[in-house]
């Protein structure tokens, strides 16, 4: 009995042996000093590096946003341009001349018309405060001078508008026969181009105006005639384009009428250039 307890004890070692499982001696130093250190140094760096630097980061992409949005407010000069004239005050620089060159062909005159009223206050320019205007009578309204330079090479809508209000010769024998148009002037008032307003010319003008002489320089041109829309005092508009955006550019309201029939004529209040 005593042979096969040693017997199986030996088996029992050898088997041991071979399988490799051999328990090594214990030291319960070396394990927990490795782990500690290598846990606490890790988790610490990364953490606190990451959430510095984007904390940093979300700030200076705010000051850039508000860097632009200061500078496109206030670059453009042509946003101080305006000019006004309601005339309560008297002429505000406007002249007026005969086209012909005679002194009784110009009836513009300033005030209250006696057989009307003006848009508002009691000062507009009129073909003639207390009459019709006459026949053959030719002549022009001029605004002063308007410096404009200021929108040159601007994208800003700069625009002239006023009130009118008029009553000519009423349309016959398919032809318009007095009338008023307004051009503008780059050169101060030396020469003059015609423009598109806002709402549209009635026509050509086309009376025969053999009885005139000089012939009235509406002829042939595009403009109101025969009696306003509705009756009453109209706004117009008017863009001014690039050409016009200069130190001398003028606005003119030419008026005309031929040798037979006319009526109270047209009337010019509250007039404005100004940018938007």
């Amino acid at each position: 009995m005593f042979f096969f307890r040693l017997q199986l004890l030996m088996f029992l070692a050898l088997s041991s042996c071979a399988s490799g499982q051999v328990t090594p001696p214990s030291d319960d130093n070396g394990p927990d000093t490795d782990t500690d250190s290598d846990t606490d140094s890790d988790t610490d760096s990364d953490t606190d590096s990451g959430t510095d630097s984007d904390t940093d980061s979300d700030t200076d992409t705010d000051t850039d946003t508000d860097t632009g949005t200061d500078t496109d407010t206030d670059s453009d000069p042509c946003a101080a341009v305006s000019f006004s004239y309601d005339f309560e005050s008297g002429p505000q620089g406007f002249t007026h001349n005969p086209t012909s060159g005679i002194a009784g062909d110009d009836p513009w005159e300033l005030g209250d018309p006696s057989i009307g009223s003006c848009n508002s206050g009691t000062n507009c320019w009129c073909t003639d405060l207390n009459a019709d205007y006459d026949d053959c009578e030719m002549a022009e309204l001029l605004t002063p001078i308007i410096d404009l330079s200021a929108c040159d090479g601007s994208t800003m809508t700069v625009e002239l508008t006023f009130w009118h209000y008029y009553l000519f010769e009423d349309y016959s024998g398919g032809k318009w026969w007095d009338g008023g148009l307004v051009q503008f002037s780059s050169d101060g008032g030396t020469s003059w181009s015609d423009v598109s307003p806002t709402p549209a010319y009635q026509g050509v003008m086309q009376g025969s105006y053999s009885g005139c002489t000089p012939t009235p320089d509406v002829a042939g041109h595009q403009a109101w005639s025969g009696d306003i829309p509705g009756g009453t005092w109209q706004q117009v508009t008017v863009d001014i384009g690039s050409t016009y955006r200069v130190a001398s550019f003028r606005v003119r309201f030419l008026f005309g009428a031929d040798e037979n029939d006319t009526d109270f004529g047209w009337g010019i209040d509250d007039v404005n250039v100004s940018s938007s």
